[in-house]
């Protein structure tokens, strides 16, 4: 008999329901906890063992993603033996995290005694569950053909199915009691920010979404990027061009400067945003509001890939205007706003238009983000 082959731990387990459980809301839990903190639970209360069992352990999985259950998953197995924890992780090559991803994070949340090796399988057969033995022939022949697992003597899993994977190996068999930690990677990926502290650290960006606020000049982008980044306590991407321009000592960058510096500087504060935020983070600009901005200045639009927003704030021209007089071009701003609105329609990219007096705005934001965000905008499916 196969499995579901999602996940050793295994991929697919849905725990009994023991009443209501409320969503973790965004707002709590350190984004920025180191991985050691993080898998740390699962080894302290697993990994004291004096009597270990000779030879390697093999744990294998899709580990899509790697989470707090296959980190207790892997603390059981190098509390389990005496030599090294090696790990199969299984994929294919259209798989929404890379193979080359999920074994750099699993293969951290091996204690570093027993760390043995991460191998990829790519594209070994999986087929349906009930399929007899002929099931495991693929798996049969891709352990045998793997001269780091030599020394393996034990297969850890969480499903009971894989018994008979290891008996057809010749391995002794250390099956994990799932219920211990009730979670399963199906369950993050239908619902990842409720689960987000459970996901390895260094794979939630995989299902970092980000908030792009765009609008003309002097609309109010910066005040409340760092208004709704306060209140759902995440990270801000702040606009570069404006700190470019501090430091050049530049009034108008020309094209070329628009598209290499001050691009990659907006997509360099992007990134950072993205490795800091909780669920999703929100960007003051964009690369697509910045290649129109190129437009209005020189004429000429920027010829960069921009990759949607999963949403965005349009903020209208705030009235009145705040900014150095010389700088008060009220036709100008409308004719941006409506550029902007243009070309996020013909691209289909979701928006809201954020509008009327700046007091209003900061409501009207909140409103349009927690409906966004109870349509589950991070879920795989």
């Amino acid at each position: 008999m196969g499995l579901d082959f999602d996940a050793w731990y295994g991929g697919s387990y849905d725990p009994e329901p023991s009443g209501p459980v409320a969503p973790v809301p965004l707002a709590e839990g350190g984004a920025l906890a180191t991985l050691f903190d993080w898998v740390r639970p699962q080894w302290d209360t697993t990994y004291r063992q004096d009597h270990r069992v000779p030879g390697d352990a093999l744990v294998l999985g899709r580990f899509l993603p790697a989470h707090r259950g296959h980190a207790l998953l892997i603390a059981r197995a190098a509390a389990h033996v005496q030599g090294k924890v090696h790990l199969g992780v299984a994929g294919t090559t259209g798989d929404f995290i890379p193979p080359s991803a999920r074994s750099t994070a699993v293969f951290q949340l091996v204690p570093r005694e027993h760390r043995g090796d991460a191998l990829q399988c790519i594209d070994v057969g999986a087929g349906p569950v009930g399929a007899g033995d002929a099931f495991w022939a693929p798996w049969l022949a891709w352990f045998r053909a793997q001269p780091k697992l030599a020394a393996c003597r034990t297969l850890v899993a969480g499903d009971p199915n894989a018994r008979r994977f290891a008996e057809l190996l010749g391995l002794s068999f250390l099956l994990v009691d799932r219920s211990e930690l009730p979670l399963s990677a199906s369950m993050i990926r239908a619902d990842p920010w409720k689960h987000w502290e459970d996901i390895a650290p260094n794979l939630r960006s995989y299902f970092t979404r980000t908030v792009a606020l765009v609008g003309p000049e002097g609309a109010g982008k910066s005040t409340l990027g760092k208004a709704l980044g306060a209140h759902y306590r995440t990270s801000l991407a702040t606009e570069y061009l404006p700190r470019w321009c501090r430091t050049m000592g530049v009034d108008v960058p020309s094209v070329q400067q628009l598209a290499g510096e001050v691009l990659e500087g907006q997509l360099g504060s992007l990134r950072q945003a993205r490795v800091s935020a909780r669920g999703f983070c929100f960007a003051d600009t964009e690369s697509l509001s910045l290649s129109l901005w190129s437009k209005r200045l020189h004429g000429v639009p920027g010829t960069w890939d921009a990759a949607p927003p999963s949403l965005t704030l349009l903020l209208e021209d705030a009235a009145p205007w705040l900014g150095r007089k010389d700088r008060d071009e009220p036709q100008q701003r409308l004719a941006f706003f409506e550029a902007l609105r243009r070309e996020w329609s013909a691209r289909a990219w979701p928006f809201v238009v954020v509008g009327g007096p700046r007091e209003a705005r900061f409501g009207q934001a909140i409103t349009a983000i927690d409906a966004w965000v109870k349509q589950r905008p991070a879920a795989v499916r």
